[in-house]
Order: structure tokens, then C-alpha cells, then sequence
């Protein structure tokens, strides 16, 4: 983590400019709250995210599953997927500069991230030096595997087949493995699209 944040503060610091007390969606609680504040707290915008701790619980949940022979679907393709894992030289040489970067604080300090948002309404979750996360919100235009911001739980079935298993509002689906897994989460707000996050499963 120390790396990564002595290489980003050599970022220009238009990255902080206007608005940086508005606040980034917090991919974990969805509250919209200013840079460097602790996650947490209730909000009546945005959804739950993704942190570590989650993915422990999940990988709980799946050896349960596997047990009982309940996954039915092969991994899918999405290819903003291959942007996980990246380090920082290659995400500012096919990225650029993101608009705006902060710290995303967890319960506890291993579970903090280094967030870049760009201007697509997508964000790069940092664990060291490596993308581990990547999250889409409501506002991102482009087609996801073929999946668009707004379709309803059956549109997105019917596109990208049964997913791996259904919960927490979410569909889960393992993506094709580059040598470690890969997993897409979709999430779903009164059967509405609200978020995907595409994020290293063993985190």
C-alpha cells in the first residue's frame, strides 16, 4: 500500500480539483460522503459494496454450495475484467489520469483501499500496487457483456445465462480465469441494475 500512494501523490493534483467536497459514491455503504472519511453510516442513496471481510463470507457460502452441487453456470467474459490486476504505470498509460482519487477506509486497515474514479462513472480499487476491484455504478452508459445499467434481473439471466448463485440482491458470475479467480457481481436495487463489480474473489 505504501507504494502505491508515494507513486499516485505524483499524480497532478487536478485530480483533486472542483467539487472534492461533494464526495465519491462509497462503494461499500453507498453513502456519497467527502474523500478520506470513514465508510460507514446509512444512506437512501447508492448500495452496499464489496470488502474483504464480504468475500470471506462468500467463499463460506460457496464451499456450501459446491457441496450440494448447486452452481450451473461456466464462467462468462467481460473485458474490462483484464484491468484487475494491472499496476499503476499500465492503468495511467491505457486509462489516463483519473478525475478524481481517494481513500477508502475498511474496519480495519488491511481492508483499506486506494480508489481512482473516472469519468465514465467507473473506479479502480488499489490493494498495493495492483487493481483488486472494479466498480460500475448506475451511471456508466457502455454495454457490459452485453448488460446495461436499468435492465431487471431476468434481462440480465436471459443475456448472460444462470448465474453461479443468487443473493444479497445480487447475481454472481465467475469470469474467465487469468491465472486467478475472477468474479462479477451484479446488483440489484427493486429488481433494477444499480452497480456491477468485478473483483478478485481470493482477497
Amino acid at each position: 500500500m505504501i507504494t502505491l500512494f508515494v507513486l499516485v501523490f505524483l499524480i497532478p493534483t487536478e485530480i483533486h480539483s472542483q467539487n472534492s467536497q461533494e464526495g465519491i459514491p462509497d462503494s461499500r455503504t453507498g453513502e456519497n460522503r467527502a474523500e478520506g472519511t470513514p465508510a460507514g453510516g446509512n444512506s437512501n442513496e447508492g448500495l452496499p459494496g464489496l470488502n474483504r471481510e464480504e468475500l470471506l463470507q462468500i467463499r463460506e457460502i460457496e464451499a456450501l454450495l459446491d457441496e450440494e452441487g448447486r452452481f450451473l453456470a461456466g464462467p462468462i467474459e467481460i473485458p474490462r475484467a483484464s484491468e484487475v490486476g494491472q499496476m499503476l504505470p499500465r492503468v495511467l498509460e491505457n486509462r489516463g489520469v483519473p478525475l478524481r482519487m481517494f481513500p477508502l477506509r475498511g474496519e480495519e486497515s488491511w481492508m483499506d483501499d486506494v480508489v481512482f474514479f473516472y469519468d465514465d462513472y467507473s473506479y479502480l480499487y488499489w490493494y498495493e500496487d495492483r487493481v483488486w476491484q472494479i466498480r460500475f455504478d448506475y451511471r456508466y452508459a457502455s454495454a457490459i457483456a452485453g448488460v446495461r445499467m436499468g435492465m431487471n434481473i431476468d434481462e440480465v439471466s436471459s443475456i448472460l445465462g444462470p448465474p453461479r448463485y443468487m443473493g444479497n440482491s445480487s447475481l454472481y458470475y465467475d469470469l474467465v480465469d487469468p491465472g486467478y479467480p475472477l468474479r462479477a457481481r451484479f446488483v440489484f436495487e427493486e429488481n433494477i441494475l444499480k452497480d456491477v463489480y468485478i473483483y478478485r474473489s481470493d482477497f
